[in-house]
């Protein structure tokens, strides 16, 4: 915290705003809320689920039993090191949106914004919600940009058309589409 508080003050003096880089869709299976390997205290959705003990994280992931009894659980392109999540869980959105959530923490600290990673993956209502907090959070500045793989301005994904140039979910996009 200190360290981003130090940056955010010499990019405040020299008139630079920081956007920082946000990976909601998924998370590492080594992170404190999946904690699939048991390096963290507390307990993990994973733990949860082969276990059953409570962890918060649980309702985040969706876990399944394999043939052979082993755990499973979706993965962001079937990388098993990067668990899916679950964006339309509602602590997982109080979480991110809520008061003393992510957004709400990194705003009030000064960042300006937040660049999606693999932002047409995200449901349209969380990246709304996300744009609505950010723009709350500050004064109506902040900013919102998206990571989009194909044509922004036409994208279709998970059976509908994205509204991603509309100014209702992003307010810019960064495109990687090919020539």
């Amino acid at each position: 915290t200190s360290a981003f508080m130090s940056l955010q003050s010499a990019c405040r003096e020299k008139g630079i705003k920081i956007i920082l880089y946000g990976v909601f869709s998924h998370t590492g299976a080594d992170s404190k809320y999946f904690n699939k390997f048991d390096r963290y205290e507390g307990v993990g959705a994973y733990k949860a689920f082969n276990e059953g003990e409570e962890s918060r994280y649980r309702s985040w992931y969706n876990f399944y039993r394999n043939e052979d009894g082993s755990v499973g659980y979706e993965s962001w392109w079937g990388f098993p090191d990067l668990p899916n999540i679950n964006e339309d869980d509602l602590s997982y959105r109080s979480f991110i949106f809520g008061k003393d959530g992510v957004v709400d923490t990194w705003t009030s600290r000064g960042a300006s914004g937040f660049r999606l990673d693999v932002s047409d993956e995200l449901p349209d209502s969380f990246i709304r919600q996300m744009r609505k907090t950010i723009k709350r959070n500050s004064n109506n500045e902040g900013i919102l940009i998206g990571e989009v793989w194909e044509d922004a301005s036409c994208k279709c994904s998970y059976g509908s058309y994205r509204d991603f140039m509309f100014g209702n979910t992003h307010d810019s996009v960064m495109g990687y589409t090919r020539s």
